[in-house]
């Protein structure tokens, strides 16, 4: 029995090391979980726009409305009529991890920080930070509505193949770990989708609006923390 679990333990223990290969970046990593997750959100972005729910997607940018606050995954605008003519500006964090997001996760802090400095400097620009999480607390979504946020999830871990990742391959880890929710790919989701084309312009300008207000509290205390 014994022998049983230890050798069920070094099976978790290889595929873990092979799920986590596949997200580290740099050195022998290949970053195929990050590069997928950016991908698809990219992409349902690029679709939203062909719609005209948004408009003006960058991808990944290091410079946004004159302020280098480190790397943002994308951008856009979205034109807001509600409440006459209303230019907002979209601020896009993707993570494409196992994790879920909590208010403190310091990940979103981080990205938080730097739609802060961004919105600092541009006083009377309405800007809308995202995240598109694999998964989000509850808590964090109460957080959004308070702070002025939208944290968004698409249930789902996309995965980018390689010469090295194959359809077998990746089935061996997704089925001997659980993670059911696991994609082969980088195409987005109904929910990538949903996001980009009705989530946003559905709360951007009462949530823009909070921001405004909120961002404050953000605010690094060095601007060269990126």
């Amino acid at each position: 029995m014994q022998e049983r679990i230890n050798t069920t333990s070094a099976r978790k223990r290889l595929l873990t090391v092979r799920h986590n290969g596949w997200g580290n970046r740099g050195g022998a990593g290949r970053g195929l979980i990050g590069a997928a997750g950016e991908s698809a959100a990219h992409k349902a972005m690029m679709t939203a726009q062909g719609l005209g729910s948004i408009t003006g997607v960058t991808g990944s940018i290091d410079e946004v409305l004159g302020v280098r606050a480190g790397e943002i995954d994308n951008s856009a605008f979205v034109i807001d009529r509600s409440d006459g003519l209303q230019l907002i500006q979209i601020l896009v964090e993707v993570k494409n991890q196992r994790p879920w997001y909590y208010p403190k996760n310091p990940e979103l802090q981080t990205f938080l920080q730097k739609a802060a400095l961004i919105q600092d400097a541009n006083p009377n620009q309405l800007i809308l930070p995202v995240l598109v999480a694999r998964r989000r607390h509850q808590s964090t979504w109460e957080n959004g509505e308070e702070v002025g946020y939208l944290p968004t999830y698409c249930g789902a871990q996309m995965v980018r193949s390689d010469s090295e990742l194959d359809e077998k391959l990746f089935n061996e880890v997704r089925v001997g770990l659980g993670y059911d929710d696991m994609i082969l790919g980088d195409e987005p989701t109904n929910r990538h989708l949903g996001i980009m084309r009705d989530a946003i312009p559905k709360f951007d300008l009462r949530r823009a609006r909070s921001w405004s207000q909120s961002y404050v509290d953000y605010l690094p205390k060095s601007p060269d923390l990126f």
